[in-house]
């Protein structure tokens, strides 16, 4: 019989050694011994490739057209 998921991954006694840390890391953050980390609010991923991202005319030649999809997109035109 094959095993399947995380355990395949790393063995099965490692798996278990991870799974009691993070079983014991819990207990410790439910006992108040240890803080529980503070979610922070990551900034939205951005994409900058040097190359042009314009919308071609004769692929959508309608320019208000273009320009709801550049203000659906955020892209800015310059």
């Amino acid at each position: 019989m094959r095993q399947s998921g995380q355990i395949s991954a790393v063995g099965f006694n490692l798996y278990s050694q991870m799974l009691a840390a993070a079983v014991e890391k819990l207990k410790l953050q439910k006992s108040g011994v240890i803080q529980t980390p503070s979610t922070t609010k990551l900034p939205p991923p951005t994409i900058d490739l040097p190359i042009s991202a314009l919308i071609p005319e004769d692929y959508i030649d309608d320019m208000i057209t273009r320009l709801e999809l550049y203000q659906r997109m955020q892209i800015s035109v310059s």
